[in-house]
């Protein structure tokens, strides 16, 4: 197991508390990364987790919920939630916990939301669905290739960048924080400080040389996407839906 390579169980859960106790991301940022490729690994530290998180809740249906025993996805492949009293709150008898996995929604009415069990009834209903990350930002604004190709026609079989940071066939246009880069999996002002550095380097070589236009090769756009996939097969999250992955 990575690090923990030949440490006995008992070893290990006094690293998995230690990494408990810090609270907050290191109990996945700073445990043995091995976690997010073997399976084996990862369930015994979802069940060091299901145990930590059952504890906190008292009733059982929220409990279920909340903290299954049969692992949902595979852990780390999905952002962590970075909370002290989360499962406190949700334990308290005037909050209630809907299974949509079980009991879907059904439809919208006009006193709630009626799911395939019952009607529940709502004064103010804050929408949480989710969003498409990194790609529809940039596909749903309009941008055009030197060929015409609308980027979202472009991107609709696959994303290909190079290294994150520019697109073929859209020249002077850099990126940060974006598609095939570290982004989400980094901490964000750290990574998007490198990649402005190298923009800003780029355009200085480009000022000194007089050089007008920059552009990426297909061809390493080709070869950068072939690597990331390369690198992502390697993980569990392929195994997991989430926005990580689109």
């Amino acid at each position: 197991m990575g690090r923990f390579h030949g440490a006995s169980p008992e070893e290990r859960r006094k690293v998995y508390e230690v990494l408990w106790e810090r609270g907050g991301f290191p109990f996945t940022i700073c445990n043995d990364r091995v976690f997010l490729v073997d399976r084996t690994a990862n369930r015994e530290i979802y069940q060091f987790l299901l145990e930590k998180t059952r504890s906190r809740i008292q009733d059982p249906f929220k409990r279920d919920v909340m903290a299954p025993m049969e692992q949902p996805h595979w852990l780390g492949t999905k952002r962590a939630s970075l909370e002290q009293d989360y499962y406190e709150m949700i334990d308290r008898p005037n909050v209630t916990v809907v299974d949509l996995k079980k009991t879907p929604i059904v439809r919208f009415e006009e006193r709630g939301i009626r799911t395939s069990e019952k009607l529940l009834v709502f004064d103010t209903i804050i929408f949480a669905t989710g969003y498409d990350a990194l790609t529809g930002s940039l596909k749903y604004i309009g941008l055009i290739d030197t060929d015409g190709v609308p980027l979202s026609k472009k991107w609709k079989k696959g994303t290909y960048t190079y290294m994150g940071l520019m697109i073929p066939k859209l020249p002077n246009m850099f990126m940060v924080y974006s598609p095939q880069a570290p982004t989400a999996l980094a901490n964000g002002p750290a990574i998007i400080e490198k990649q402005v550095d190298w923009i800003a380097e780029a355009v200085g070589k480009m000022r000194q040389q007089g050089i007008e236009s920059i552009d990426a090769q297909e061809s390493s756009a080709e070869d950068w996407r072939a690597r990331v996939q390369e690198l992502s097969d390697m993980t569990l999250f392929k195994g997991t839906k989430s926005w990580y992955t689109g």
